[in-house]
């Protein structure tokens, strides 16, 4: 019996309030303010008088592609112990006080940055200001503290293996980066976080943490000129002179790769991975994002359509995305419910069709809207306007990309989706994970 995907509550109604939303975003928009100190620094201000949030990324070029060989983990180790000690105030302390002030704090680590982010009351602004400066320029890396981080990194670890989503994800991203630092999860290995040490971790802090690699974005009912002051005297003790690291190419896939996983708890689960551009060097980022949306957003796009209609195959959800890097954009497919190559094929064979077949009008259309109405709600946080602002800095954009990205959506074309398509859904790498213990091979 098939089994028919869940229809999500998309209507007209949502679509135009998601419409009316971006409008009100594109007219609220705020002016970025930013300045770069002679030191290197990045500060970055956007006032957002409609919101009585503050927030304040500070992001620094120190991911886990700068892991040293046997020492992955070190980068997510090193952005954690940051916050467990600052300047002379033990680590309890810190947390003590950060939750007494009403402010939370996060510590992100992806494989191009790490970022520290603060967000509460806009009273509590210079206080978020104070710590952050403090936390990046006067790190206290405690060893008994390191212990503690590298257990916590190790479960973090594992339970993305057990988790069926993760694991196909890590997956697809070692066939898409063979070779590459990329491959390898921001949290790093068992192995490589049980190597490092605290002498490793300052190591790290004085090669990366510097002012030239580093952006600190704040967002909120701010005055732009009197907080970038504030910003740049709070930050004048930020000093290490090390110079950012050189990018770390990709290699360039030719060919098609496919990896088998057993034992998900789930009925099966494929991913399809492609290797599209490095966003510094393309102006297709928006045209991708509607890329993705045609073939797996909603209920109208073309992959639900396919596989929503098939008699044969048993799908329960499916959708596609593009996911930037710095060195790259990964566009990702997803299908959950099924890991045969008779529904593989089934993808590839939409996806080939969306390399020759552009999007028609009403395709094109809602794809816009999911994409626009996602960023809109996504942004809607100054928290995260903040890390999207530091993000795109690192990705090599301009400070104003997040401003601009509603208008760049609008401006897509079918013909140019086509083309994307045509240019980057080339060479999958294909994750099948299925359910139970791998069929046993027969002889040696």
């Amino acid at each position: 019996m098939t089994r028919r995907m869940p229809v999500t509550g998309q209507t007209w109604t949502i679509a135009i309030a998601v419409c009316l939303l971006a409008a009100l975003a594109c007219a609220a928009s705020a002016e970025i303010h930013h300045v770069v100190l002679d030191n290197g620094l990045t500060l970055v201000v956007l006032p957002n008088p409609w919101s009585r949030a503050a927030a304040i990324s500070i992001m620094v070029g120190a991911g886990s592609k700068y892991d040293p060989a046997g020492l992955e983990g070190l980068a997510q180790i090193t952005n954690e112990l940051l916050f467990e000690g600052v300047g002379e105030t033990p680590s309890d302390e810190v947390h003590d006080e950060l939750s007494a002030m009403g402010v939370e704090y996060k510590c992100l680590t992806s494989e191009d940055t790490a970022e520290l982010l603060l967000y509460g009351h806009e009273n509590r602004f210079e206080y978020m200001v104070d710590m952050a400066a403090t936390t990046l320029s006067e790190p206290v890396f405690l060893v008994g503290r390191l212990e503690n981080e590298k257990k916590v990194a190790l479960a973090s670890y594992e339970s993305e293996l057990a988790d069926d989503w993760n694991n196909s994800y890590r997956a697809v991203t070692e066939l898409l980066y063979d070779g590459h630092p990329y491959a390898v999860t921001p949290l790093g290995t068992p192995e490589g976080m049980d190597a490092v040490t605290i002498p490793h971790v300052q190591h790290f802090y004085q090669e990366h943490y510097s002012p030239p690699n580093t952006i600190v974005v704040a967002v909120g009912d701010l005055q732009p000129e009197s907080t970038l002051t504030l910003l740049e005297d709070a930050f004048e003790s930020y000093v290490n002179p090390a110079e950012p690291p050189d990018p770390i190419p990709v290699p360039e896939r030719t060919d098609m790769t496919v990896r088998k996983l057993y034992g998900g708890e789930r009925d099966g689960f494929i991913q399809i991975g492609f290797a599209g551009p490095k966003p510094s060097e393309t102006d297709d980022l928006a045209t991708l994002s509607v890329l993705m949306a045609v073939l797996g957003a909603g209920t109208d796009s073309r992959l639900y359509t396919m596989l929503a209609d098939s008699e044969e195959e048993v799908v329960s959800a499916t959708g596609a995305f593009a996911s930037h890097r710095a060195e790259q954009v990964r566009l990702i497919i997803y299908a959950l419910g099924a890991s045969d190559a008779e529904t593989v094929q089934d993808i590839l064979d939409e996806v080939e069709r969306m390399r020759s077949e552009a999007p028609n009008a009403r395709e094109l259309e809602r794809a816009k809207e999911n994409v626009i109405g996602s960023s809109v709600l996504r942004m809607q946080r100054n928290a995260e306007k903040a890390s999207t602002i530091a993000r795109d800095h690192f990705l090599g954009l301009p400070l104003s990309c997040c401003e601009t990205y509603i208008e760049e959506t609008e401006a897509v074309t079918a013909e140019q989706v086509r083309a994307a398509a045509e240019r980057y859904l080339v060479n999958p790498a294909v994750v099948l994970q299925r359910p139970g213990n791998p069929p046993k091979r027969r002889g040696l």
